[in-house]
């Protein structure tokens, strides 16, 4: 199993290193556009003495859009990584190898996610090292937040692999799953608190376990330690394992029914 899974880690590393700086440094752009964005609204709406809501005021507002974008960064990336790595293997015939070799969609699953972790750990240490200056914090919690957004990583995955089947099925569909993920983004509160929201609003955020996750790495810097941090925990931990298997059941049903389409 374990030779099956590193296997799979050593293609994509060699895959992604084709083009090194670009690989490398696209995980930075695209981790600053929104961040970036977000702290100029901030700083211009602070500066003409905007006090702040919950959870956002002055002296917290760089912390809090930093943490949001490194979950928004691992987001993307996991909902996005199978979907653009289908849609290649796909063009190229080879995804068929794949089907019929005897390899546990797990460790397609697992593979692939864990062969990003070389950009995804540039992306976790730029945005850790830039917030700790900032507002230092404890290298405990540092390495808590790291488990956490890990976890959340490979959530995201499980959904990510259900758009990746899409791809190889039917592309008339990935625009719902554009849709989807943009729509999820934004019921994440990952750049403003979950009070701009109505509680009606509210109410659908708080089942959506990229909000527990970044509210918790939130507290965590901070050094909220309360009863809420477990509830949170157990919304990663749940999204973490059930995802994945969704996201297989999902992607083995798929192609066995469908096939591949559209070459």
């Amino acid at each position: 199993m374990f030779e099956k899974l590193i296997a799979i880690i050593e293609k994509e590393i060699k895959l992604n290193f084709r083009y090194k700086i670009n690989y490398l440094g696209g995980s930075i752009t695209n981790t600053l556009r929104l961040t970036i964005l977000f702290l100029l609204v901030y700083f211009g709406l602070f500066s003409l003495g905007f006090e702040g809501i919950e959870g956002l005021n002055p002296k917290t507002f760089i912390p809090f859009i930093l943490l949001g974008g490194l979950i928004s960064s691992f987001f993307i990336l996991g909902f996005e990584v199978f979907y653009l790595k289908f849609l290649s293997e796909k063009y190229w015939q080879t995804f068929q190898a794949i089907l019929i070799a005897p390899i546990n969609k797990f460790n397609l699953l697992f593979g692939i996610g864990l062969a990003e972790s070389i950009r995804l750990m540039i992306i976790f240490l730029s945005i850790t090292i830039i917030t700790y200056i900032v507002i230092p914090t404890k290298v405990i919690y540092i390495f808590a937040i790291l488990l956490v957004t890990l976890l959340t990583y490979f959530g995201i995955l499980g959904a990510g692999l259900t758009k990746g089947m899409i791809t190889l099925s039917n592309e008339n569909y990935i625009f719902i799953f554009e849709l989807i993920s943009a729509t999820w983004i934004f019921l994440s509160c990952l750049y403003y608190p979950i009070t701009i929201f109505p509680k009606a609003i509210q109410k659908i955020v708080l089942l959506n376990p990229v909000y527990h996750s970044v509210t918790l790495i939130r507290e965590l810097w901070s050094g909220s330690i309360n009863n809420s941090l477990w509830t949170h925990f157990f919304w990663v931990l749940g999204f973490a394992v059930i995802s994945p298997l969704i996201g297989v059941f999902l992607f083995n049903k798929a192609t066995k029914t469908y096939g591949i389409k559209g070459y």
